[in-house]
């Protein structure tokens, strides 16, 4: 599956469920302005992602915000390196909707998604 179109009617968090609850593995890379974005799906989980200078979920969760961008979505056979981001998707973009709610109301966001480094990154 190779996808490459503006994002309109369909949000990251669209195209990530979809590439996710279909176990695929894919690479996505995202443009919007002058953000980049890059992920990496591996059998419907989420590894190595990058948004700007965020890495991780830090990442997602700034991708996920987007509104809109060119996405460009090609099948990544090759298996992904380290830990994936969370266990499912679904704690990925609930974890990402809590962290946006907490930014709104002006709250400083706190990570409960491990890091890459094994720690929280509200230092647990």
């Amino acid at each position: 599956m190779r996808i490459n179109r503006n994002v309109g009617p369909m949000s990251p968090a669209g195209l990530l469920q979809v590439l996710c609850q279909e176990q695929r593995s894919a690479l996505i890379t995202a443009r919007r302005g002058a953000d980049e974005a890059v992920v990496r799906v591996t059998e419907g989980l989420v590894f190595e992602t990058r948004c700007g200078t965020d890495e991780g979920a830090a990442a997602v969760c700034r991708l996920m915000v987007w509104d809109g961008g060119q996405f460009h979505v090609e099948p990544a056979p090759v298996p992904a390196l380290g830990e994936p981001l969370a266990g499912s998707w679904e704690e990925l973009v609930l974890e990402t909707a809590r962290r946006r709610d907490e930014m709104l109301q002006g709250l400083r966001p706190t990570m409960e998604i491990a890091s890459d480094e094994g720690l929280h990154e509200d230092g647990r």
